[in-house]
Order: C-alpha cells, then sequence, then structure tokens
C-alpha cells in the first residue's frame, strides 16, 4: 500500500528544540549520495533509516528536515518563496520535488507529510499499522524524474538533515546516533581569489592567499591544478609565478582542520610607499584573479576586515560555529569574526547551547592572527540588537522571543540594565533598520552609549536612506552611530554572500591598533569603522582633524569652515564620492579612477548648519560623511563625524 498523506502531524519544527535535552538513540540515517559539487546536476536522494534500539510501532513518528538550498532542477520554473518539496501525490511537475516513503514490509502501512518553514521543510513519517522491526530500515526518496529533482546547494557546506523519532506517540522526538550528512564541495576552478592585508609597512612581509574558486559562489575548487603568472605591484617584492597542487580533497574540508599550507598563499615584500593590487593569469586554463588593494603607508592604524553578524545551524541555518570561524579564516581570508546567531527558531538555549559558542570563539580567537567576538542577536518589539561582548566570557540573556534558560530581557530597557553589568564592555546594535515589519528599528527606544554603530548593509540590502527606520533618520534624531556591514548570513560562511551586488555580502572595515580581541572591540566602541557592500574597497576621510567616528565641541575654526577630505582606492573604478551633511547629499565628485582624493569645504557658518537632536547630553550638533559607489554598483560608506554645540 502506498503511503497516505496525513493533515494533522504535530509540526516537528517546533519539537526540534527538544532534542538536545534527550540522549540520542541508537538508530542510524545515510544519505546517497552524501559527497556532491557544488550545484551539480540534479539528482535523487536516498535517505536509509535503520531501526537499530527498537522496534518502531503504530503511532511512533520519524521526522527529517529537507535544508530548503536544496533547488529544484535548473531551468524548472519556480515562484520563490513556494514549496519545494511535496508529498508523492501532490507534487506538481515542474514546480516541486517528489517526497516518496518506502516501507521494508507490506505489513506496515505508512503516513506522512511535510511541514514547511522559513529555511528548511519538515517530513514527519508515521507508523499507521504494523511495525519495522529492528535491522529494518525505511527508505526516503526525495524527489524523481515525474516531479523535480533536487540540485545541490550553490555553497560549500556540510549539510545535515537533522533527524528524529518519537516512539509512544508523546509529541518528543529523540536525535538520531548518526543522521545523513551532505557534504557539498567546490566544482570546477573558473576563477583565483586573491586577499591581501589592505595596510602594510615598508619592509614588513605579508602573506597573499590564493586559492581557485568556482563560478557559482566562489567556493574553493579543490581539484585545479595549474601554474599562474603573478603580476605584482611595483613596490612590492614577490615571486614571478605560482603552482597549484590538487588537493586532492575540499579546500573546505581542510580549512576546517586548519591544514591550509603554502599551497595556497606566497610571501611578499613592501620594499617602498605605494598602493596597487596583485593579480593572476593562469593562460593554460583560462582563469585570472585580482586582489583588493594593498598600500603602505596608508594611516597610523592598520585596517582590518571582518564580519560581525553571521548565523548556523543553532539559527535555522547551516555549519557549527567552529565551521563559521573556519570559513571566515582561512576561506575568506578575515581578520576578525563573530558569531551572532538568531536563537529562537530551531533550539531553545541551553548553557550547553552557548557554551558552544563561547567555547568556539575562545578556541579561534588569536591574537595577531585572527579576532573571534563572543555575540548573538537578541530580538524584540522595537527591533533586532546584535549584542557584542569585549571578554572571553559574555552572557546570554533571553527574549520573549527566544525560548531560553537564562534570564529574559523582554524589552530593550531590561536588556540595558542587564548589560550594565558590564561596565561599557558590551555593545548591542541594531541590524537591518529599515526592514523586517515589526522588527524595525525603534530611534525611540535607543541607548547611546551600547548602540554606538549601526549595521547599513546586509543581506537585507542598503539601509542608509528611506523612511522614518533608516540609518539617516536615526543620524538626524541626533544618535551618534558608525556603520558596519555584515552578511546576516545563515550559511555559516562569514564575508560570503553570493559575491554578487545587493546579495548580502556586507563586511566592516575597522582601523585598530592590533589585531586582537580587544583591539577589535575598541574600534568598534570608538566607530572606527565604514561598512562596504563586500569589496575590499580602502577608504579614509577627514574633517577638520576629525576621524571617521570622531566627534568634538566646536572650536572657533569648525565654527567658520569645515573641509572634507577623503581618499578611496577601489577594486573597480570609483564613478562617485557623495558628501553628506547632516543627512543630505551636499557634494559630489566623478573620478571615474580607482584612485581618487577629493576635498570639499562647506563654508557655511556652523551655528548656521547645527541642528537640535534628541541625543541625552542635549547638545544641538551637525554630522558629515562620505559615500564611495563603484562602476560595478558596489559601495562603501565611512562613519560620520560629529561637530557639536
Amino acid at each position: 500500500m502506498a503511503p497516505r498523506r496525513f493533515e494533522d502531524n504535530d509540526h516537528w519544527y517546533e519539537q526540534t528544540r527538544t532534542l538536545q535535552h534527550t540522549p540520542p538513540v541508537d538508530d542510524v540515517a545515510t544519505i546517497d549520495p552524501d559527497r556532491v559539487e557544488a550545484h551539480r546536476a540534479p539528482r535523487e536522494w536516498h535517505v536509509t533509516y535503520e531501526v537499530r534500539e527498537e522496534p518502531l510501532r503504530a503511532g511512533d513518528h520519524v521526522a527529517m528536515e529537507i535544508p530548503l538550498y536544496f533547488r529544484l532542477d535548473h531551468g524548472r520554473p519556480y515562484p520563490v518563496g513556494t514549496t519545494h518539496v511535496e508529498h508523492v501525490d501532490d507534487a506538481n511537475p515542474g514546480y516541486a520535488a517528489a517526497v516518496d516513503v518506502e516501507t521494508p514490509s507490506d505489513n506496515v502501512e505508512l503516513r506522512f507529510a511535510i511541514t514547511h518553514t522559513s529555511r528548511v521543510s519538515i517530513l514527519d513519517v508515521e507508523v499507521e499499522v504494523g511495525a519495522i522491526q529492528v535491522g529494518d530500515a525505511l527508505t526516503i526518496t526525495l524527489g524523481d524524474e515525474g516531479s523535480s529533482r533536487l540540485r545541490a546547494p550553490s555553497f560549500s557546506q556540510r549539510f545535515r538533515f537533522a533527524t528524529g523519532v518519537s516512539r509512544g506517540g508523546d509529541g518528543t522526538y529523540r536525535p538520531l546516533a548518526a543522521e545523513p550528512v551532505v557534504d557539498v564541495h567546490g566544482a570546477a576552478a573558473k576563477s583565483h581569489r586573491v586577499v591581501a592585508p589592505s595596510t602594510v609597512e615598508v619592509g614588513e612581509s605579508f602573506d597573499v592567499d590564493v586559492f581557485p574558486a568556482d563560478e557559482y559562489n566562489h567556493n574553493p575548487a579543490a581539484e585545479y591544478d595549474g601554474t599562474a603568472l603573478l603580476e605584482a605591484p611595483e613596490f612590492v617584492d614577490a615571486p614571478p609565478d605560482l603552482a597549484f597542487a590538487a588537493a586532492g580533497e575540499t579546500l573546505v574540508a581542510r580549512a576546517r582542520e586548519a591544514l591550509l599550507d603554502d599551497t595556497y598563499s606566497f610571501e611578499a615584500t613592501a620594499s617602498a610607499d605605494g598602493c596597487g593590487t596583485f593579480a593572476t593569469i593562469d593562460r593554460e586554463n583560462g582563469i585570472f584573479g585580482q586582489s583588493n588593494p594593498v598600500a603602505t603607508g596608508w594611516s597610523e592604524r592598520d585596517v582590518y576586515w571582518g564580519d560581525i553578524h553571521v548565523q548556523g545551524y543553532d539559527s535555522i541555518g547551516v555549519g557549527t560555529a567552529a565551521e563559521m570561524f573556519e570559513w571566515g579564516r582561512n576561506v575568506e581570508a578575515l581578520d576578525f569574526c563573530a558569531t551572532a546567531n538568531h536563537y529562537g527558531g530551531r533550539y531553545e538555549v541551553t548553557p550547553a547551547v552557548w557554551n558552544r559558542v563561547v567555547e568556539a570563539s575562545n578556541r579561534y580567537d588569536e591574537p595577531g592572527e585572527f579576532a573571534a567576538l563572543i555575540s548573538y542577536e537578541w530580538s524584540g518589539e522595537y527591533g533586532h540588537r546584535n549584542v557584542y561582548f569585549r571578554d572571553d566570557e559574555g552572557a546570554f540573556f533571553g527574549s520573549s522571543g527566544t525560548t531560553s534558560h537564562y534570564e529574559e530581557a523582554d524589552t530593550m530597557e531590561e536588556l540595558w540594565t542587564m548589560l550594565d553589568a558590564y561596565d561599557g564592555e558590551a555593545l548591542a546594535f541594531p541590524h537591518h533598520p529599515k526592514f523586517c515589519g515589526p522588527g524595525r528599528t525603534s530611534w525611540d527606544r535607543f541607548h547611546d552609549e551600547y548602540q554606538r554603530l549601526v549595521e547599513i548593509y546586509s543581506a537585507w540590502g542598503d539601509s542608509e536612506a528611506g523612511g522614518p527606520w533608516s540609518v539617516r533618520a536615526g543620524l538626524r534624531r541626533g544618535h551618534r552611530v558608525g556603520f558596519t556591514g555584515g552578511t546576516d548570513t545563515h550559511e555559516g560562511q562569514p564575508g560570503t554572500g553570493t559575491h554578487e551586488f545587493g546579495k548580502g555580502a556586507g563586511k566592516t572595515a575597522i582601523y585598530a591598533d592590533e589585531l586582537t580581541r580587544d583591539g577589535v572591540f575598541e574600534a568598534l566602541a570608538e566607530r572606527r569603522t565604514y561598512a562596504t557592500t563586500g569589496p575590499r574597497i580602502l577608504l579614509k576621510t577627514d574633517c577638520n582633524g576629525l576621524r571617521m567616528g570622531a566627534e568634538r565641541s566646536a572650536t572657533d575654526a569648525d565654527r567658520h569652515s569645515r573641509t572634507v577630505t577623503a581618499r578611496t582606492v577601489g577594486t573597480a573604478p570609483v564613478t562617485a564620492i557623495d558628501v553628506i551633511r547632516n543627512g543630505e547629499v551636499v557634494a559630489t565628485f566623478e573620478p571615474e579612477e580607482r584612485d581618487a582624493t577629493v576635498e570639499w569645504t562647506d563654508d557655511d557658518l556652523l551655528d548656521d548648519v547645527l541642528q537640535p537632536r534628541d541625543h541625552p547630553d542635549g547638545r544641538d550638533s551637525a554630522f558629515y560623511y562620505v559615500r564611495v559607489t563603484q562602476a560595478d554598483r558596489h559601495r562603501a560608506w565611512a562613519s560620520p563625524v560629529w561637530f557639536l554645540e
């Protein structure tokens, strides 16, 4: 008898948070294939659930997550947000992939249903008649030629098909001893990823990371080998060519085990002042790459790059905290990261869950090499706040939207009170301020000590302007906030969106004295930051001696005029440099070159420019910042400076 569909399933998604509180069962589930190339040809996927602990009897349930990152056949149309998998009797060819379940015996009857959530589909199978004995197995098929097959995700990651079993029909699902996992690795090499430090000193030796990347998500391509000619900036000494050897395994797997070697990096030395990029070309394979700009003598502080808004499996995504840090450090070549998981969907937050974040953050924090901040995303009625700690312990405070074993801060005011215990060693600032309905930022409820920054760009897009929730609206109200960029990825890959404009690969650049957790936190707290849509654009600004993020009481000279100077070195030609005063564009330059310096003087008297503000100190102020736009539409925003009455 074919398995029947049922409508009254217990919504396993809501029950998965109980998995962490129960010991695993001895049952095992595997998936075939379990290792594939990114975006490879669509196929059927076969999951085998082997019963080992005790029989599955009538009324027992088996449930499994199917990540929605597994897409339908390429070229078959489906509207965004529609169902990707359906019961075998309901799958509409071309618009859904059929899911079927086979029983090991004609004496066993099953029924099953699929529940759809924001980022996963849940298959829930009930034994209706008979029993599946120890040693027997259920077989689940995802996709077939009669409907649609499923294509592997476009990004390299380990995908866990979380699986639980409920015996006795009590609604509690216990995890399995072994669950199905698909390891997606990079496809064929299409380009070289070349990443260098943005700022170096004359005489300094530094590493440049190079690896072959595929065309889908710039995933590391492991099977590439070849020789590339290297073109280095004139002020840098570097080897003339690079030899790549096929890794024999995915670079992602190597990165997870911290096994990157010289195959993917080379050493260079700055021998004079200058600014430029590295370029590689493998003529035989038609592969090339270009680095971000590298400059000597750029600033008294170094420029470092990071993504401090990354989410993974604990937040209805994929990737563990350790895998996130490995990707950020070894694949995206970032300098700092933070796992700002938004709890409340998959997991109830217990000490075990929070300790995973703390332990991984401290394990990967390596002064001078890589900084890992302890963080999470808090949500409440008046917007989401990303919370960051300077120390190596942090603290989790729940909210009405999060089930946890910790004290709850249901309102923003309660969150501020709890953070007071950290005596200035914590930050909590808004992300996606103009998006997400009831999660929009309220500039009426704002704490100017903790909220010294705002996420101006992420997967939610550009929040700079437009409406009462935008970044400019907050600045006009008098909130003195610097700018950050992040991915808000749920794919467990810091710094990686899709490497396309508008696809959420935002990054934060900081000016810091040292690459340590303290140095990164201090730079954030002092707003020595700028944000980009992803590329490592170099940008520095000055306004009457104030660097980005700074403020001061106006001097006599400030009251007569204020001169904004900006220099930027783009990853593409710079088409516009805008100067924004009090939220309005007051000057635009169109350099049409990669390396551009501009200057604009505001001759209006400061008394005519100052505007009343709602800041707690009650002081009128004027603010200025610079926005850069490239020919490829990528952007950068420098944190403002403020002149106070």
